[in-house]
């Protein structure tokens, strides 16, 4: 086999592990083991692999894995964490897999392999995120598959692994905003578990009532309140003409057109919700007119609540990121008024 074929080979086991690391370990070590496939010489580097210890440390992270795929939440947890574990481990298998090879070529399979698993570990964590963190059993059924195309065809894999790389860079920058998504979404979970409140200044007040649902929904999200950042400031009061010192972590979801993934900030203004967040090195605004608003509801969930606004037969929902319980910021849960009944201003 020419150095093509076994670099293809090494890529095409890097991006399955990207995937499913532990279970591409397994697979090609019981293969190593009982002679499944007909593994080339540049490949029998990878023998140790067939070990008892490494076979069974293997399959007890596969068990694990496969018990947390089942509990939604835990899935997308494990995913987010594993989404930088996976690339380090495809990049020692390529480098394992050339073991006996020049150092430089050693080091020039180890970080393509580190790229491919960077690229196929990431694409999985976005694609499941954009399901709503659904568990998702194609890459259960793909490494078997995959180690079997990547050992018997590695030009096929090569291929295929050609057509993975363009549609990932086309799609970087959406993949990119969920990636980076799930880490601050993670990044704020364990912050809320550990973190210290931050003390607030006194909010900006709004000059009208809210519905009993609203009132509820806004109290809920106080507890959460952090400081605006001054550039996010500044915009929102150049062009509303009023300057939020406090609001809510949050991401946009669906409905919210040209900003979904974003993360940014939403903050309450006299008479609409404001998202302000940085979109290809700009900052940007989205508002959402309170009258509009008929019905406003929170789904609490482990890594990310969602806040979902009905708009009078259309929908926009937002990621709220968890942050440590706020201390210091005035209620404006009551604030005075205008009152409002089943949404409709009177």
């Amino acid at each position: 086999m020419d150095l093509v074929q076994s670099v293809g080979s090494a890529l095409g086991l890097s991006f399955l592990a990207g995937m499913r690391l532990y279970a591409t370990v397994l697979v090609v070590g019981l293969a190593i083991r009982f002679q499944i496939f007909h593994l080339n010489q540049t490949l029998s580097n990878l023998s140790f692999l067939a070990d008892t210890k490494v076979l069974a440390v293997a399959a007890f992270a596969c068990l694990v894995e496969f018990l947390a795929d089942k509990i939604p939440w835990v899935d997308s947890t494990w995913d987010t964490l594993h989404t930088f574990i996976r690339p380090i481990g495809a990049a020692l298998l390529g480098a394992a897999a050339f073991g006996h090879a020049d150092p430089a070529l050693q080091m020039t399979v180890a970080l393509l392999a580190g790229g491919i698993g960077f690229t196929s570990s990431s694409s999985k964590a976005a694609t499941r995120l954009a399901v709503n963190h659904s568990p998702e059993p194609f890459s259960n059924i793909a490494v078997p598959v995959g180690v079997w195309v990547s050992t018997q065809h590695p030009y096929v894999a090569l291929g295929l692994l050609a057509v993975f790389v363009s549609l990932f860079l086309w799609l970087a920058p959406k993949i990119w905003r969920t990636v980076r998504l799930e880490w601050v979404a993670a990044r704020g979970l364990f912050s809320s578990w550990f973190g210290n409140a931050p003390t607030l200044p006194i909010p900006h007040t709004m000059a009208g009532d809210l519905s009993d649902n609203l009132r509820r929904v806004i109290g809920f999200l106080r507890d959460r309140d952090v400081p605006i950042p001054e550039p996010y400031a500044d915009l929102v009061e150049g062009k509303l003409g009023f300057r939020p010192t406090v609001g809510w972590r949050a991401a946009a979801a669906k409905g919210v057109d040209g900003l979904r993934g974003s993360v940014g900030y939403l903050c309450l203004g006299t008479d609409r919700l404001v998202f302000v967040t940085r979109r290809w090195m700009s900052l940007r605004l989205h508002t959402v007119d309170l009258g509009a608003i008929r019905k406003a509801q929170i789904d609490r969930r482990l890594l990310l609540d969602e806040l979902s606004l009905d708009l009078s037969g259309r929908r926009e929902t937002f990621d709220l990121i968890k942050v440590p319980a706020a201390t210091g910021a005035a209620d404006l849960s009551h604030p005075p008024g205008v009152t409002w009944e089943s949404g409709t201003p009177h």
